[in-house]
């Protein structure tokens, strides 16, 4: 189990779990996560665009 809040250690998980206000709203694999349109996907965008 790892708790990161840097995207680049989540993305050698084999499963994530986004975890907001107690509750799970999303759970995958990092590349389902991405693919999709949810909170996971919006962190990692911002992210990948920052290093820009």
């Amino acid at each position: 189990m790892i708790i990161a809040h840097r995207l680049s250690t989540v993305l050698i998980a084999d499963r994530v779990l986004v975890i907001e206000a107690g509750r799970i709203v999303e759970d995958g694999s990092p590349e389902e996560l991405i693919a999709d349109d949810g909170h996971f996907a919006g962190l990692h965008t911002a992210w990948r665009d920052s290093l820009v």
